[in-house]
């Protein structure tokens, strides 16, 4: 099988290459990326999927599909949203044209070998602001997935992945105004009441346990000096590697907010921003399958451990409703981290180019395997429903 999705893959290339470039050329930020969405729309239309989009409320959604009769589900997942300022600096140009090239190559196989079947590729949107993946898993669109993959940009590959739960909450702190020379007295100080905030949180971070994040900035506090601020507002990301210890975090941050605000005479309304990311829970049969696989089409790729840089990523929801994994594909070291202006510069090179295609056949060959070896695919969600325990 390796040499038939080396073939596609080569026939494919041109294409997958083109619509990468393309987006890559026009970043668009979440719940914006029009022209992403048509073009990988397009490619899978050209090559006989069935595509629905706009789903889940989100206008550059889409699920797209082919079907040979009974048999397993696989699905690819690709993402296609720009960060502000900086483009493609996560690759997500690589990431969707990825997905969609292993589902192109796991369908020509599948008529090859008149394999019985479903292969299905999710077009995510707005994975940078976290809500695509689950606004889809609230729509109930992952249902009857047997398995699912996505496959990240990296300066090196790696067949697995680690991945912080992460919560954002905005601290609106609220006093009454006063002349801050005359009658400071009269006042009640908001912005006293953030700094106080930020004063315990900082007490507070010695006795969380390791691998978590507390991360805050002032948004509003004030608008002239000489007036006692009545309103103040801090933003504060929370993030562990569980969310059991995630949950006792946000409860202590909350307690520092609602201590400060008792300190200071102030009130405080505490607003959950956004929908909240879950732990990474990667199906390990699934990721030795990857693994394999890089070794197979001759990729070179490394274990996933915490020295290495952990974020956050609505993919991880994905891995608690169903057997999937986030992979990453490398793109050379001379990337750099994420999110910064040479990892854009290399998701758009010719390594960036290759990423494309071996991540499309290292999905795609893992795809297979799982569609036709039922013992395979039996162990696969063994391992899920243990987990989920």
């Amino acid at each position: 099988m390796i040499d038939s999705i080396n073939t596609i893959a080569t026939t494919l290339s041109d294409d997958l290459i083109n619509a990468a470039h393309f987006i890559h050329a026009n970043p668009e930020l979440g719940l914006e990326e029009t022209k992403a969405q048509a073009t990988l729309v397009e490619l899978l239309r050209k090559y006989g999927f069935s595509v629905t989009t706009g789903l889940a409320g989100m206008d550059t959604s889409f699920v797209a599909e082919f079907s040979t009769g009974a048999g397993p589900t696989i699905a690819y997942l690709s993402e296609y949203d720009a960060l502000p300022g900086i483009g493609h600096a996560c690759g997500h140009n690589i990431i969707g044209t990825a997905g969609v090239g292993a589902g192109l190559i796991t369908k020509q196989i599948m008529e090859q070998r008149n394999l019985s079947g479903t292969v299905k590729v999710y077009g995510t949107p707005a994975e940078e602001i976290g809500i695509g993946k689950i606004r889809m898993i609230d729509a109930g669109l992952f249902a009857g997935v047997d398995a699912a993959m996505l496959m990240h940009p990296s300066d090196t590959a790696m067949a697995d992945d680690i991945s912080f739960a992460n919560y954002t909450f905005e601290y609106h702190f609220t006093g009454s105004p006063a002349h801050a020379a005359a009658y400071p007295w009269e006042g009640r100080n908001a912005l006293s009441g953030v700094i106080e905030m930020f004063n315990a949180v900082n007490a507070l971070r010695l006795h969380v346990r390791d691998f978590c994040r507390i991360n805050g900035i002032i948004t509003e506090g004030g608008v002239a000096s000489n007036i006692i601020p009545a309103s103040a507002k801090a933003l504060f990301n929370l993030r562990a590697l569980d969310g059991e210890t995630l949950k006792t975090v946000i409860e202590k941050v909350h307690n520092c907010a609602k201590g400060a605000a008792l300190a200071t005479d102030t009130e405080v309304a505490i607003t959950q921003i956004g929908l909240g990311t879950k732990e990474i829970r990667n199906n390990k049969r699934i990721v030795s399958l990857v693994a394999s696989h890089f070794d197979a089409f001759g990729v070179p790729h490394i274990p996933r451990d915490l020295t290495q840089g952990i974020g956050s990523t609505d993919m991880a929801n994905v891995t608690h409703e169903i057997p999937a994994v986030q992979s990453y594909i490398g793109i050379g070291k001379e990337a750099g981290a994420t999110h910064t202006l040479s990892f854009a510069k290399a998701a758009g090179s010719a390594t960036g180019d290759r990423a494309v295609i071996d991540a499309a056949k290292v999905m795609a060959a893992s795809g297979l395997q799982m569609m036709t070896d039922p013992a395979l695919l039996a162990d696969v969600k063994a391992e899920f429903d243990q987990r989920r325990k």
